[in-house]
């Protein structure tokens, strides 16, 4: 394999499962999906270069990733947030985050992430205390 087959830079079609509607019924939806880029797995910034996290980072994830036929977004920020005339209902954004969570393997990115975090506390932990 070339490294370069790594690159991705097209949207993939998708069909997914979303909450639609009262009652918790869902609904089967086609999708395009672009892949999450980096600058956006771990700690986003905004347009002032202040770290982002929590909602706003789930908005920007899926304003990003979430794209029609040609490649454009489908929603802004500011609907995923409730900021807009338009909003996207939140168990909806939710159903979306978990997508891209799972097509973009961050489970197994932020589980790897932890478990070398754990691992180098312990073992200095246990180092702190034998010297002591």
């Amino acid at each position: 394999m070339n490294l370069a087959d790594v690159l991705v830079s097209d949207a993939q079609q998708k069909t997914i499962e979303l909450p639609i509607g009262e009652g918790g019924s869902n609904a089967s939806v086609d999708v395009y999906l672009r892949k999450l880029p980096f600058s956006l797995v771990f700690d986003a910034k905004d347009e002032k270069g202040n770290a982002v996290g929590g909602n706003e980072l789930i908005a920007k994830r899926v304003a990003h990733c979430y794209v029609d036929k040609e490649g454009n977004p489908i929603f802004t920020e500011a609907q995923l947030l409730g900021d807009d005339v338009k909003v996207v209902p939140a168990d909806v954004v939710i159903a979306l985050h978990e997508v891209i969570v799972e097509e973009n393997n961050l489970g197994k990115i932020y589980g790897n992430l932890l478990m070398k975090m754990n691992s180098g506390a312990n073992s200095l932990s246990t180092e702190s205390a034998e010297k002591r």
